[in-house]
């Protein structure tokens, strides 16, 4: 008596080789941040070899382990393609798996511009400054400020760039800083200067604005801010390093017309350098810089 046996199904058994899957650790991500690659292989083999190649050229040569592999290095702005492939053995020549992916790299440059009087008196001097921070921050590094349809160029000094001119009529202008291909703006606006008061038979109100001083400058231990608004107003100073980060917030707070304020600024550091300072008392706002010199 015969038995009948029973036929292979093609689908009773698939065979398949090893998978490589490629990740990143953050995509996308910032000029000169690190990112790590790693590859993990499912079904192969520890102690195979990994290469890993960045827009087509060979990068780093690693032993997979643990069923993984990892990678890491720093790029600069823009998009690649980072590719890792898994071979036979630790110094074959055949690809068993590979695996791609396009890495982007944002810029993490910022630029800030800033006026010194805003608004401005016709034919008074008004300084604009550039503060540029990032990783690409070089010291010959060049701002270009357009004011009204011309550029003037300035080179950086540990960052900052200043431009000083003046404006001969009244209006609106847009002023723009450039660097490395980011830009910034601002509205500066100028207007008439006050004309002498003329003697007539009604009283007219005269305009009032803040008061502020800021001492000593240079000053080794604190900066005394002194100021006496003319309105009830909110009012808030902000101290900003050479790179244009955030130090302090020295004051935040409402504040009434005729009271005399001295908030006080004490650096946590004893590393001389330059700051600078915003102080907004409702719609005005002033800019300047001092030296911390310990």
């Amino acid at each position: 008596m015969f038995k009948r046996l029973r036929q292979a199904s093609s689908t009773d058994q698939v065979v398949q080789g090893p998978t490589l899957v490629l990740t990143s650790s953050k995509n996308p991500s910032v000029d000169g941040e690190s990112v790590t690659f790693t590859a993990s292989v499912i079904g192969g083999s520890d102690g195979n070899r990994i290469v890993f190649n960045v827009a087509g050229q060979p990068e780093f040569t690693t032993i997979l382990s643990g069923g993984m592999a990892t990678f890491t290095t720093e790029l600069t702005e823009g998009s690649y393609l980072v590719s890792a492939a898994y071979y036979n053995d630790a110094a074959g020549s055949k690809i068993l798996s590979e695996s791609s992916l396009t890495q982007v790299m944002k810029s993490n440059l910022t630029i800030t511009l800033t006026s010194s009087k805003n608004p401005v008196q016709y034919n008074n001097d008004v300084t604009f400054t550039a503060v540029v921070s990032g990783w690409v921050v070089t010291p010959g590094g060049v701002v270009t400020f357009n004011i009204d349809g011309r550029s003037y160029p300035v080179p950086l000094d540990n960052g900052v760039a200043m431009y000083t001119c003046k404006f001969n009529s009244i209006g609106n202008y847009k002023v723009t800083a450039a660097y490395n291909e980011i830009s910034v703006s601002l509205m500066q606006q100028v207007k008439n200067k006050v004309k002498a008061a003329e003697i007539t038979d009604e009283i007219e109100p005269v305009a009032q604005y803040p008061e502020l001083k800021v001492y000593p400058n240079p000053f080794s231990e604190n900066l005394q801010f002194e100021f006496v608004s003319p309105v009830d107003a909110q009012a808030r100073i902000d101290i900003y390093d050479i790179a244009g980060r955030t130090v302090n917030t020295v004051f935040d707070e409402r504040i009434y017309k005729g009271v005399t304020y001295n908030p006080v600024f004490i650096p946590d550091t004893n590393v001389s350098g330059i700051y600078f300072y915003r102080v907004i008392m409702g719609k005005s706002v002033f800019n300047g810089k001092v030296m911390y010199k310990k």
